[in-house]
């Protein structure tokens, strides 16, 4: 009788050969997104902040797995930073495929203790970026007649968390830039959507910004339907099937992961 291989968890993503740019994946959430692109045998190109020693560890990660990967260090908050950026990941890495914009900043300041270059910050890492990156790659994406853009949001967008008016007004901005930029796309066989993480289990790097972190998060399991928080690989895994090509008349669309959290799900 004849054997069969085993399907591999990722190969009916289909992403051989696809070019991915995965900003903020050097942790948690980005990371395992990266990771799961190059599984499905993508080509990854990592976005790091600042830190060169999570890059590495990163790129060291994804070098074991199928196809090729590379990363750069580059700061969201200045507009023509991120546009240098991404011309270099075109000359050195290829044409963009798939762009997953993930990195964000989430600082926490009463509605009066919110200084303008505080409010200018948010806005040009969380949204500002997120748009610059995709009016550099979205055109190449139309060209080729493929595409994929997942922007990742956050529940601060709807449910209006105190002391996150900055972050909740950034959040919900990309939610209408995903939708106007679909609405552009619709018919070029490139995808916009967006993905809108609940409470997510990940490591937080400034903890001054999440007082009382590990209480918080108890009670928040408390209140979601499914009694616990949401993993990165849970987010990771919609991200992937978004971008790829089973996902191709799925447009325009938010998903939430919140363990039934929003839109509630009554017990």
């Amino acid at each position: 009788m004849a054997t069969t291989r085993p399907l591999q968890p990722t190969s009916w993503l289909q992403l051989d050969g696809r070019r991915a740019l995965v900003t903020g994946g050097t942790q948690n959430i980005g990371r395992r997104i990266a990771v799961g692109l190059a599984e499905a045998g993508a080509h990854v190109y990592v976005h790091g902040g600042s830190d060169q020693a999570a890059l590495d560890a990163t790129l060291e990660e994804l070098a074991a797995l199928p196809g090729e990967c590379d990363g750069g260090l580059q700061e969201l908050g200045d507009a023509a930073g991120v546009r240098a950026f991404a011309d270099d990941v075109v000359e050195s890495f290829g044409p963009v495929d798939i762009l997953i914009n993930n990195a964000a900043i989430r600082p926490r300041a009463d509605l009066v203790d919110i200084e303008s270059d505080d409010w200018d910050e948010v806005m040009a890492v969380d949204l500002r970026a997120p748009f610059l990156l995709a009016q550099r790659f979205v055109p190449g994406m139309i060209e080729r007649g493929f595409g994929r853009v997942v922007n990742i949001s956050g529940m601060d967008a709807y449910w209006g968390r105190r002391a996150r008016a900055h972050v909740s007004t950034a959040k919900l901005g990309i939610v209408g830039l995903s939708r106007a930029l679909a609405s552009e796309c619709a018919q070029s066989g490139v995808t916009v959507n967006t993905v809108v993480p609940g409470t997510i289990d990940t490591q937080r790097k400034h903890l001054e910004w999440y007082p009382g972190l590990e209480e918080r998060y108890q009670r928040r399991s408390e209140r979601i339907p499914m009694g616990r928080l949401g993993t990165p690989q849970e987010v990771a895994d919609t991200v992937l099937f978004l971008t790829s090509p089973r996902a191709s008349y799925t447009t325009g669309q938010e998903f939430f992961l919140s363990g039934g959290g929003y839109p509630l799900v009554q017990e």
